[in-house]
């Protein structure tokens, strides 16, 4: 339970603070080196980060009490 749980708050924390890499480790077309990815797909990955760790700590908290 404690590896779930610092699993999914470790790739949540991951989401918001480097969106571009994590994006890029899941998206499966290949951008140019030049090209960036667009600040909607950035903004969506930081969304899914933050739900994530909410949905990290609602288990937590549901687990462990």
């Amino acid at each position: 339970m404690v590896i779930i749980f610092l699993f999914m708050l470790t790739i949540g924390i991951l989401e918001v603070i480097f969106p571009k890499r994590m994006l890029m480790l899941g998206n499966k077309r290949e951008l140019k080196k030049e090209e960036e990815p667009s600040e909607l797909f950035i903004n969506i990955t930081r969304v899914g980060g933050v739900i994530l760790i909410i949905i990290a700590i609602t288990f937590a908290f549901g687990a462990f009490t």
